[in-house]
Order: C-alpha cells, then structure tokens, then sequence
C-alpha cells in the first residue's frame, strides 16, 4: 500500500518546479527552514519535515504556502523576515532566539503564536482575528497592538516593558499573565470570559476589574495601588495582594466563592469576608500588616483554623463596625498564662456574656458563661485552641496554647 503522504509530497514537489522564491534575509533562519526538520506536519508538536521539499536550498512560495505548523526554537534566529509568505500558518513556534522585530501581520489564520525569550522591541499582529493564543514573555516589548486579535483567549506577555494594555478589543479573552512590566493603569472591566489574570510586580495605583463574572484567580502583589474594588467578581476564588500599599477596609464580602486569599504586608485596617464562604477557606495569609486589626468573618463561623496567618493585633470579628473599635477591643481582652496548664484568665474591663472553646480542627469544647473570668483547662490535652469571647455586639477569638 502506497504511504499517503509520499504521494502527497511527491505531487507537490513535481509542482513547485520554477515557482517563485521566498526572500530569507538571515542566512540562520534560512537554512533552519531549508536544512531543518521544522514542519510539523501532523500537528503533533513534532517536527516531522522541512520546508524545502525539492532540495534546491530555496523556499518556493508555494513550500512555505503548504506549511501550517512551524517549530522554530532554540535556533539563534535573528530574523523572520519572509515569514509573511508562510500565508496558511496556524501555529508558529520561535522561541529562544534573537529577534528584535517580528511581523505576523500577514498571516491571517495564524491561531497560535509562541516567541518566548527573543529580544522583540516591535510585534505586528494585525489582521489577527483568527489568533488564539500569543506568547510573548521575557521580550523588549513596550507597546503592543491588539486591536484585531478579537479572539484571543491567552496572552502572556510577562516581563516586558509595557506602560500600557490596552485590551478593549478582546472580550474573548480568558487567561492573561503581564507581570513584571512598567504598566500604570490596567483595565480590564466588562471582560465576561476572563478567569485568571497575574499583573503582578508593574507599577499599577489604579485597577478595574468590574463585571468580570468568570474571574477566579486574580493576583496583583508588588503594585503600588491603594485601592481595588472586587465586590462584582462573584466567581473569585483566589485574591492575592501581597507587598501591595492597599488601605482602608478590602471589601470581600460578595465574593461567595472565595476559597485563598493572601493579603501581607499592606496598609490595610480591615478586611470583610462575611461572604458565606469562610468554612471552606484553605489559604488566609494576613501578615506583617501592621495596621489590620479586625477582620469580618460569617456569623457563627467558630474559631479561626490554625492553618489561618495573621498578626497579634488582628481579630475576627462578626461585625468589625459594633462596639468599640478594633484596637481598642483587642488591647482590652488579655489571656494570661498563655501559654497555659491548669487556669487561664481572661483579664478585661468589659463585660462578658459567654466564651466558646474550640480544638484547632474547630470543634467546639464547651461553652462557658463565666463571672470571674477564668476557665479551668486543666483536663485538655495539650495543644492550640481558640476562644471565641461574646461581649454585647462584640465578637473576638484568642488563640490559647496548653502544655
């Protein structure tokens, strides 16, 4: 039986005879397309040809016309020039090699384009509507247009030297990494298909993600912005704001799948996370934020998990916004010995109407309703545990070890 693809090959070949010749500046990008396997024919991320199929050391028109996937890594190219004539690519790899420009602006039904670790200044990728996926990470790029890529749904572009991204046109948009840029102002609001988005390490101090209802993951660490209203993202489950200057009250509570959030070192003073969700929170990481003293958790939460970081001064409260304020009630509640073996004492001016204890897998112990103040441990195993103290419309939790 005749091997289908040598007589696909076989008629081509007879039919490239004298055509026209593709202009290859860079003898390197040349001769890896003449005297390379780069073609993946079969699009199995293989390189299974190359373009040359007559072996004339020439490109024909008509060769880099049949090309629809091309692999071209790790190869020291320092331009694509001619690349334009590969008119049918879909999927172009070019990673790991020198380029400084690359023009993809006549390759209309290119769906992927990956040019990791180049040192790209200038990209063209107009007449890009078919474009689905673009890599562009760890390049010179400072200013992009994606105007036409309408049905882009993954860019990376990380570690460039973008100010702006603009990204009105690409509502189809789902997945984008842009950290470690110079980028000021991001916007990415009214973007119904975004579910993860990495802006980390820019110089962001304004940010709008409204109306993005599929959004999960959002990180935004080592920006100085001061504020981020996130209370239109139903669909978060992941925020992380560490080594950020975000102040004021971070405002959680509409989030109702929210599930990690990592928010140290910032300058806020409380976070509200009364959003239904607190029991099936698997990372809370709320240290060295000097200024947080309450957060709002649901009502009837139970005590705070061990896995649960955060500062002497922050407490978790049912509603951070009754009785005396955060500091205050906190410097006003003291457990002592604590560390603690027989007695523990709860040291206060405030009155107090009953004190729940709960192990660290937050199983409740007991619940007291105590006069003077002190609750008898002797009988518990040794361990973390915490207290959850009722004072009035006040509500706080103190961690107690026992030896």
């Amino acid at each position: 039986m005749k091997n289908p693809l040598i007589s696909l090959l076989f008629i081509f070949t007879i039919s490239i005879v004298n055509a026209q010749i593709v202009n290859i500046p860079d003898p390197i990008f040349k001769n890896v397309l003449a005297n390379t396997l780069c073609v993946d024919f079969d699009n199995d991320g293989v390189a299974d040809l190359s373009v040359d199929l007559n072996g004339d050391d020439e490109i024909q028109v008509s060769e880099a016309e049949f090309v629809n996937h091309l692999i071209l890594d790790n190869q020291n190219i320092n331009s694509i020039e001619g690349i334009e004539a590969f008119t049918n690519l879909q999927n172009l790899r070019c990673s790991n090699n020198n380029l400084v420009d690359a023009n993809l602006g006549n390759l209309t039904n290119l769906k992927q384009a990956i040019l990791l670790s180049n040192a790209i200044e200038n990209i063209n990728i107009s007449n890009s509507s078919n474009l689905e996926i673009l890599g562009l990470s760890f390049n010179n790029i400072s200013n992009i247009d994606l105007s036409d890529a309408t049905n882009l749904k993954i860019l990376t572009i990380s570690n460039n030297q973008l100010i702006n991204l603009n990204l009105s046109n690409n509502l189809s948009l789902e997945m984008l990494q842009a950290w470690g840029n110079n980028i000021t102002i991001f916007d990415i609001s009214n973007h119904p298909n975004i579910i993860s988005v990495d802006v980390d390490d820019n110089n962001i101090t304004d940010v709008n993600v409204e109306n993005c209802s599929s959004l999960s993951g959002f990180s935004l660490s080592g920006n100085p912005i001061r504020q981020v209203d996130m209370t239109t993202n139903i669909s978060l489950l992941q925020f992380v704001c560490i080594d950020t200057l975000l102040e004021g009250v971070l405002d959680l509570s509409q989030n109702i799948n929210l599930e990690q959030l990592a928010a140290e070192n910032t300058q806020l003073s409380a976070i509200d996370i009364s959003n239904g969700n607190n029991e099936n929170i698997t990372v809370m990481r709320l240290t060295d934020s000097p200024n947080l003293t309450c957060v709002q958790v649901d009502r009837d939460f139970g005590s705070v998990p061990n896995f649960w970081e955060y500062d002497s001064q922050t407490l978790f409260s049912e509603n951070c916004s009754l009785g005396i304020t955060e500091v205050a009630l906190q410097e006003a509640v003291i457990l002592y010995p604590n560390p603690a073996s027989n007695v523990v004492t709860i040291k206060t001016v405030l009155p107090i109407d009953s004190i729940d204890l709960f192990d660290s897998h937050g199983k409740k112990i007991s619940t007291e309703f105590v006069e003077n103040k002190t609750i008898d441990i002797s009988n518990l195993a040794s361990g973390v545990y915490f207290l959850k103290i009722i004072s009035g419309n006040d509500i706080l939790h103190k961690k107690l070890l026992i030896e």
